[in-house]
């Protein structure tokens, strides 16, 4: 009973994780396929339920048929495991000396995902694959234990000797989440660049920069002032608690 209910418990938590997944255009086909996952996963909780798992103990298999259920509930929810971990390791805020580690971090966790499936898919699992995940599984939690590090916001960005106040945002075009400097500066993954002031005492004409109006664009971050969150429109507006005036505009091409 123990593993299947982790199942339903766990899907209901990485369907939190793919639904954010769905707001960045970089990981949106990832997390439907983490969402696919999810689905198989609680289709299986619901098989072992009705064929009797219920009735059976903590970890014992009653029957074939939830032997099954339960089998195919913990492979699936672990491919959804590893998916999820691209998902938040593909738009989470990395400086950006340390982008180039997406390339190894992301599969490391989607493939211990994949190996760990096939250890709950297979009756009879050799030693080799359980070393196997051993290995993948330490390197994977390694790496959740560095992330709050590396993804820390610390407020500003050094040039040099200088500090350059930034704010944090998920990028406009592919959704990674970036610490976005005052002046122009660029995503870390997909270069689109942002221009950005504060405080903007003489707000700009809006006709004066390349902005795409339709769709109006806005993103969400704090006030580099007095921290409020607030809706931040692509051009020129105002903090709604302290009024401090940020002009900030990018340019999205749309793909016909």
């Amino acid at each position: 009973m123990v593993p299947v209910l982790l199942s339903a418990i766990g899907g209901v938590g990485l369907a939190a994780v793919f639904a954010l997944g769905l707001r960045s255009a970089r990981t949106r086909i990832l997390s439907y396929c983490g969402l696919a996952s999810v689905g198989c996963a609680l289709g299986a909780t619901g098989w072992w339920a009705s064929v009797g798992g219920w009735g059976s103990s903590a970890w014992a298999i009653s029957s074939s048929g939830t032997e099954i259920a339960t089998r195919i509930a913990l492979s699936t929810l672990s491919i959804a495991a590893g998916i999820a971990h691209g998902v938040v390791f593909s738009i989470a805020a990395l400086p950006a000396a340390k982008t180039w580690t997406r390339l190894v971090l992301v599969p490391l966790g989607m493939w211990t995902g994949t190996f760990a499936a096939m250890w709950f898919a297979l009756p009879s699992a050799g030693a080799v694959l359980g070393w196997i995940i051993v290995l993948l599984l330490s390197g994977t939690l390694t790496t959740w234990c560095l992330l709050p590090f590396w993804s820390r916001e610390r407020g500003f960005v050094l040039h040099g000797v200088r500090r350059i106040p930034t704010v944090r945002f998920p990028c406009p075009r592919c959704g990674t989440r970036v610490d976005w400097a005052r002046g122009v500066a660029s995503c870390t993954d997909c270069g689109l660049f942002v221009h950005m002031d504060w405080p903007a005492d003489e707000l700009h004409a809006a006709e004066g920069h390349p902005v795409v109006l339709k769709p109006r664009r806005s993103v969400h971050f704090g006030c580099p002032e007095c921290g409020r969150e607030n809706e931040w429109p692509c051009g020129d507006s105002a903090c709604s608690a302290c009024g401090l005036k940020l002009s900030m505009h990018w340019n999205v091409h749309s793909h016909k």
